[in-house]
C-alpha cells in the first residue's frame, strides 16, 4: 500500500512511492502509524508541526527484523536509521 508517488526535490530525480497515511491513536493512548512488511511504499512519511520525517521503508524492515521489534518510537528510529529526510513545511 502507498498512497503518493513523488520525488524528493533537491535530493533525488528518482520517483518514490511514499505511505502518508495520517497517525492514528494507538491501543497504549499514543499516536503512531502500523505497518506492514508488505507494503508498496518506498518511504514512510511522519508528520510534525513543523516538518515532514521521510524514513527509507527497507532500511527501516532490517532494523525492526535486525533487532526483533514489534513496535518502535520515531525517536529511536531517527537516531538508529541513516536514511532519514526532513522537510520543513
Amino acid at each position: 500500500m502507498w498512497n503518493v508517488g513523488g520525488i524528493l526535490k533537491k535530493q533525488s530525480n528518482q520517483v518514490f512511492k511514499f505511505d502518508v497515511r495520517n497517525m492514528t491513536q494507538l491501543e497504549n493512548n499514543l499516536l503512531g502509524k502500523y505497518g506492514n512488511t508488505q507494503s508498496k511504499a518506498e518511504k514512510f512519511v511522519f508528520e510534525t508541526v513543523n516538518k515532514w520525517i521521510i524514513l527509507d521503508i527497507e532500511e527501516l524492515h532490517n532494523y525492526i527484523k535486525n533487532n526483533k521489534l514489534n513496535t518502535v518510537h520515531l525517536d529511536n528510529l531517527i537516531d538508529n536509521l541513516n536514511w532519514n529526510t526532513y522537510i520543513n513545511k
